[in-house]
C-alpha cells in the first residue's frame, strides 16, 4: 500500500507520496488550505488535488493509497465538519486518516514516544501524549489565543511601532524600519490602512514577525523584550502540557523557532528544570506516516 502524507498548516501545504517500505516517491508543496481561511469546500478540493499530484506523479492509484492528513483548523468543535468534508473528498481512497497539523508534528518531532511538542508557526499550541492519553494546552487561535506564535509576536512589533510613532514609548528605528519594510508600508501611518485593506490579517501580522527577531537581534531593546516574551509564552505552554510528568521531552517545531537561539535560548531557559528539552528528531510528514503505519499495521 501506498500512502500519501500530508502536513496541511497555516502557511503552507506539504505532501508526500511514500511507497510501502516508506520511501518517498514524490513531493510537493502548496499554500495554505486552512478552513478558516479557504473554506471546507475549497480545503477538501485542494487537499484532493495535492494527494492526487503526488499519488499520479508516482503511479499510484488512490484505491491502493492511504491518505494520512495533519489538518490546521482541527480542534475542538470542529472535527466533524472537517472530516466530513475530508471523507467525501477522499472516499476512493485506500484509507483516510485525519489529525491537527500539531499532533501529526508532535508523533514525528518525538518519534512516536510519549512528551511534549510546542508548535510556534503563525499559531502556537502544545500538544502532548503521557500513556495513550492527549494533553492540548493554547492554540484558541488569533485574535484571542496563540500567544508566542508568528502572529502574536508580529502583532506585538506593530503594536510597539505605533506607540513609538506616538511618543509614548522610546524610539527605535531599527524595528520601525523593518516592520514597515516587511508590511510593504512606507510609514507607520500606513499600517492601519494596511491592515485594514488586508483579506487575512492574522497572516499578515505574522510576516512582522521576522521584523522583530531580526530587529532584537541587531540591539533593538523594545524588539529584544518582544521576542523574550515570546520564548517565554510558549515555554509556558510547554510547562502546563508536561505538568506532573517530570523528566519528559519537549521538543518544538515551527518557522519561530527558525530563528534559533534568539527564540530557543529563552524558551529552554523559561522550561521546567525537570523537562528534558529535545531537538526534534522528525518532520510532520514523518508523524503522519508513522500515524498510518501504526493504524494500518504496515
Amino acid at each position: 500500500m501506498y500512502v500519501a502524507t500530508v502536513d496541511a498548516g497555516g502557511t503552507r501545504t506539504r505532501f508526500e507520496l511514500r511507497g510501502p517500505d516508506g520511501t518517498v516517491r514524490c513531493s510537493h508543496a502548496g499554500t495554505t488550505c486552512h478552513p478558516a481561511q479557504v473554506g471546507l469546500d475549497a480545503m477538501a478540493r485542494m487537499l484532493r488535488e495535492g494527494v492526487e499530484r503526488v499519488a499520479s506523479a508516482a503511479g499510484a492509484p488512490m484505491a491502493s493509497t492511504a491518505v494520512s492528513l495533519g489538518v490546521a483548523g482541527y480542534g475542538p468543535g470542529r472535527e466533524g465538519a472537517v472530516e466530513t468534508a475530508l471523507e467525501d473528498a477522499f472516499g476512493d481512497a485506500a484509507a483516510l486518516l485525519v489529525a491537527s497539523d500539531a499532533e501529526v508534528a508532535r508523533v514525528g518531532a518525538l518519534g512516536g514516544a510519549d512528551g511534549v511538542l510546542v508548535v510556534a508557526g503563525t499559531g502556537s499550541i502544545a500538544v502532548g501524549s503521557f500513556d495513550g492519553l492527549p494533553v492540548r494546552v493554547g492554540g484558541w487561535g488569533w485574535p484571542v489565543g496563540d500567544e508566542g506564535s508568528g502572529a502574536w509576536l508580529g502583532r506585538e512589533a506593530v503594536g510597539l511601532v505605533l506607540r513609538r510613532h506616538d511618543g509614548r514609548d522610546p524610539a527605535g528605528p531599527l524595528l520601525d524600519a523593518a516592520v514597515c519594510e516587511a508590511l510593504a508600508v512606507d510609514s507607520p501611518e500606513a499600517i492601519a490602512g494596511a491592515l485594514a485593506a488586508s483579506r487575512d490579517q492574522r497572516r499578515l501580522l505574522a510576516r512582522a514577525a521576522p521584523a522583530a527577531v531580526s530587529s532584537a537581534r541587531g540591539g533593538d531593546g523594545g524588539a529584544q523584550a518582544l521576542v523574550a516574551r515570546a520564548a517565554t509564552e510558549l515555554a509556558r505552554l510547554a510547562n502546563r502540557a508536561a505538568e506532573g510528568h517530570p523528566g519528559a521531552p519537549v521538543s518544538w517545531t515551527g518557522g519561530l523557532f527558525s530563528a534559533g537561539d534568539a527564540v530557543l535560548g529563552p524558551f529552554k531557559a523559561a522550561l521546567d528544570d525537570t523537562l528534558v528539552p529535545l531537538a526534534p528528531q522528525g518532520t510532520p510528514l514523518d508523524g503522519a506516516w508513522m500515524r498510518a503505519v501504526r493504524a494500518l499495521n504496515l
